[in-house]
């Protein structure tokens, strides 16, 4: 999973260190757990093993061509190649969730 910084939407962290459409953030899924109460009842946590800080200057641009949805879904393969990510090179972290924490937006 990579994350691009994005400050259209009004609750958006503003952090101006990292330019809008960078890549920041990539991250091994390990699973999906469903949320069984509360505000996000039915929804789906995504876990991770391990993540890596990147950084990518324009990278929403360069994977999206157009105008498209928050949330894409692309072959792994090309998006390291558009992106020029070499995984093996990243340095990557154990990922230890917070306990007794809820998602929070």
């Amino acid at each position: 999973m990579i994350a691009c910084k994005n400050y259209t939407k009004d609750w958006a962290v503003s952090d101006k260190n990292i330019p809008q459409g960078t890549a920041f953030f990539m991250a091994k899924v390990a699973g999906f757990q469903k949320m069984l109460d509360g505000q996000y009842e039915g929804r789906y946590l995504i876990t991770f093993s391990e993540y890596a800080e990147i950084r990518i200057p324009k990278a929403w641009q360069k994977i999206c061509v157009r105008g498209l949805p928050a949330a894409r879904y692309f072959n792994t393969h090309d998006v390291l190649v558009d992106l020029a990510i070499e995984p093996s090179k990243l340095a990557w972290k154990s990922f230890i969730p917070a306990k007794n924490t809820s998602p929070q937006r």
